[in-house]
């Protein structure tokens, strides 16, 4: 069994004839635009995605120490002190 799914997309197509109306572009034309224009808003408002920066980030927070390091005077060891 398939579910069937319906749309009604009567108020996309009257908003998209009205603005159609108002300008001398052709249907493709004027549809590249609108969507290049909601791609840039989008991308200025999304944050950059950039791997490396994202890897330096966490290799940066993994490398700060916890605590302090001291030598114990008794064995000469490095010993940390947690908190």
């Amino acid at each position: 069994m398939t579910p069937t799914v319906s749309i009604d997309t009567t108020e996309f197509q009257s908003a998209i004839r009205q603005m159609l109306a108002k300008t001398s572009r052709t249907l493709p034309q004027f549809l590249n635009a609108r969507m290049f224009y909601l791609l840039l808003r989008m991308f200025a408002a999304l944050d950059p995605k950039d791997p490396q920066a994202e890897r330096n980030r966490i290799r940066n927070y993994l490398n700060e120490p916890v605590g302090e390091r001291r030598f114990d005077k008794r064995t000469g060891k490095k010993v940390s002190k947690i908190r």
